[in-house]
């Protein structure tokens, strides 16, 4: 049978090409090994149709989970983390967001060059699907908003963008809470906005996998929920021109539809436009000349524009002007640029921008001083090359600087930017080293005489770099100064006296001794010093410590031992409303108890190595945390499976916390990190088994029941919960 019998091909179209097939040692994969469940990076890609030119634009995300955009094409997107807070970010091309960066991982981005920052704080839930809502059928006060999903915490919250810089924020520093559903079986994942304008939300089982009865039948499958505003006015969307075919269908009937909330509809209408061809030209020109365009509208009849007639230059000249008028609304200037580099990249024309579009990189708005470094690096313009270096050299705004290091470690030579190290100005030191190590062109010979670079952020890179060569911490301290009575806890926190050193202690300082509970337990009268040492090597300087004493180590009356039979789930449920939450409390801290505190944190104690429990008692019921204790097996939280890893020395199990490009980071059912280069891995597996250790064999049911009613009454502080929206 032909495939023009099966209707799926025009007559005359050539067959497809006989697949290709593959046997395990021939098979060659692009991005990530199929058969590695973890995997370097997660990222953004995008292609043309049927998957034509496609492309990595964000990379160093987890596992990013939904990513939507907004009436101006800016996009949002969840990523979700196993111990550090999920995140949202903002994606652009060229943007590594640090998840196992190559050299040196950060999770946020802040205070950290080689990172792009992320565009709010972190939060301990789980965000999934998002989507960005502007349609009537909310009340005014919801509508410019993105619309977030938190699996975890049963809720779905409110994101109101604001711009800082080229850097999307949320309005206040946080989201607002929109629905709760912690009473119901609402687990939401994905959301979209339907034809009638409501919001509907696809709900997840209460956990993962999937749960039987005694019956065999499903007891925790999805639900999905429709959201609507009762004084909604109504939409019109069965409107008679859907009953014919979008070829026959009026150019305004067409342009009506580029200003739907449905992106169907927007695309086959654009589609059809496109098709038509440039005929339509002085039309949609016309149609953007006017000032009072809705931005949906402004944004799609100039990307409608853009794709007509790949040959026809006044279509370029046109968004030359747009770009530079600067009368015109922003939006539209930032889709001038935008297409403008579109146009190059897909039509292959090599065409160079003009000097009045690099001059945009002299502009006042930050914005369009970064869309127009996107454009270089994304249409590929090597003469552009001195006009970033300048632009490098008193840039200011977090992201746009970013942006324009990676595109001259894109788009630059390597002589150039070798040259760039000598300059006299800080910032194209800066840019110069950054790029180096982006494309692993540093050398420790050209990064060690900038330590004492003038410029104290190109200083600190080059130190940050020169650290990151050894599988040994950052950051290394010999323990402080000082006696300390037996069993008190001893919190730790460093800074760097100014114009001291040159590197700055940031965020949590690994010491030579495990971090427990929130600070370094001495068990005994000790007397040691303290010095302050980068890549191994001591730093001169001044290393100012400060020290809190915490109370006392808490301790069990009697060790735990083995039982004489394993404590099932059944008994510690029936031991549950005998539960001490003080006893749990008690238990949790214990240093000669299970020891969950080396592995998981509560509020600020703690180590964030495995799921962080701060607020558990708000997401999770009674019979999942007691199933976790004595069967972590049952239902592992995803990422949390043990990997076990093998040198020609030892073998390691535990939780995979980070992985760069030289040095992979386990972390220990004891508390502690273990650095191990990667040259020196002879194995590297995901296990099918969770991280955490099996405590049935210690643990009471009593015990179990104590833990499981002290987590069960951790819910978030105030000072975690989300503001309060406004009142429609």
């Amino acid at each position: 049978m032909t495939k023009s019998e099966w209707h799926w091909a025009p007559a005359g179209a050539k067959d497809p090409p006989e697949p290709r097939t593959f046997s395990k040692t021939t098979y060659r994969h692009s991005y990530q090994d199929p058969e590695d469940d973890w995997g370097r990076h997660g990222g953004v890609l995008r292609c043309d149709d049927l998957g034509r030119n496609l492309e990595i634009v964000s990379r160093g995300l987890r596992n990013p989970w939904d990513i939507t955009f907004d009436d101006g094409f800016n996009g949002l997107g969840t990523d979700n983390d196993q111990s550090d807070g999920d995140r949202i970010f903002a994606p652009f091309f060229g943007a590594d967001f640090g998840w196992s960066h190559a050299w040196s991982s950060s999770w946020t981005g802040e205070g950290h060059l080689p990172t792009a920052p992320i565009s709010g704080p972190v939060f301990p839930g789980s965000g999934t699907g998002l989507i960005f809502y502007d349609t009537p059928q909310f009340p005014e006060a919801y509508r410019g908003v993105f619309i977030i999903n938190d699996w975890l915490l049963k809720k779905t919250m409110i994101y109101r963008p604001r711009w800082d810089g080229a850097l999307l924020q949320p309005q206040g520093g946080r989201w607002e809470e929109f629905i709760n559903g912690s009473k119901a079986l609402y687990r939401p994942t994905d959301v979209e906005v339907g034809p009638d304008g409501a919001l509907y939300c696809l709900g997840w089982g209460r956990e993962y996998g999937v749960q039987w009865d005694a019956q065999h039948q499903m007891v925790n499958e999805g639900r999905v929920f429709r959201f609507a505003w009762k004084e909604s006015p109504g939409l019109r969307w069965q409107e008679s021109k859907r009953s014919k075919p979008v070829g026959q269908w009026t150019v305004p009937e067409l342009l009506a539809d580029l200003g739907s909330h449905m992106p169907t509809w927007r695309i086959n209408a654009q589609e059809e436009l496109v098709r038509r061809g440039s005929g339509l030209k002085d039309t949609l020109v016309q149609k953007l000349s006017q000032r009072t365009l809705p931005i949906r509208d402004e944004t799609w009849i100039a990307w409608t524009l853009g794709r007509m007639a790949s040959n026809d230059v006044d279509i370029d000249a046109h968004f030359e002007r747009l770009a530079t008028q600067v009368e015109a609304r922003l939006n539209l200037r930032i889709q001038a640029v935008r297409i403008l580099a579109y146009r190059v990249r897909q039509f292959r024309t090599g065409r160079p921008f003009s000097a009045a579009v690099l001059k945009l990189l002299e502009s006042p708005e930050v914005r369009l001083r970064f869309e127009t470094v996107q454009a270089i690096h994304q249409a590929r313009q090597p003469q552009s090359m001195d006009a970033l270096k300048t632009l490098a050299g008193r840039e200011t705004d977090r992201v746009t600087l970013y942006a324009t290091w990676k595109t001259l470690a894109a788009r630059a030579p390597l002589p150039e930017l070798h040259a760039m190290l000598k300059d006299t100005r800080g910032g194209v030191r800066r840019a110069a080293v950054l790029a180096l190590a982006d494309i692993g062109a540093l050398t420790e010979d050209l990064a060690r005489p900038l330590l004492e670079d003038s410029d104290g952020k190109t200083a600190s890179v080059a130190g940050l770099w020169l650290a990151s060569r050894r599988a040994n911490p950052m950051i290394q301290f010999e323990p402080p100064s000082g006696r300390f009575a037996s069993g008190v806890q001893l919190n730790i926190r460093a800074t760097v006296k100014p114009g001291d050193v040159r590197y700055t202690v940031d965020g949590s300082v690994p010491t030579r001794n495990s971090l427990r509970g929130g600070g370094l337990r001495i068990d005994q009268t000790t007397l040691v010093k303290a010095r302050l040492f980068i890549g191994g090597e001591p730093v001169g300087g001044i290393a100012e410590f400060v020290y809190e004493i915490g109370p006392p180590a808490l301790g069990l009356s009697n060790p735990l031992t083995p039982l004489a039979a394993p404590t099932t789930l059944d008994q510690a449920l029936a031991a549950l409303p005998r539960g001490n939450r003080a006893r749990g409390a008690d238990l949790f801290y214990a240093p000669n108890g299970p020891g969950c505190f080396n592995c998981h944190r509560v509020g600020s104690r703690g180590n964030l190595f495995g799921p962080e429990l701060t607020g558990l008692g708000s997401r999770a019921e009674a019979r999942h945390i007691a199933q976790s204790i004595v069967d972590p097996n049952a239902v592992i939280t995803e990422g949390f499976n043990a990997h076990g890893v093998a040198t020609s020395d030892a073998e390691y199990s535990g939780f995979l916390l980070e992985e760069t490009g030289t040095v992979l980071t386990l972390a220990l059912v004891n508390g502690e990190r273990l650095n191990i280069e990667k040259r020196k891995l002879i194995r590297h597996e995901t296990l099918k088994s969770s991280a955490m250790p099996n405590f049935a064999e210690i643990l009471t049911p009593a015990q179990v029941a104590d833990l499981t009613a002290w987590l069960l009454a951790e819910t978030f502080p105030e000072s975690l919960q989300p503001g309060n929206g406004p009142t429609p």
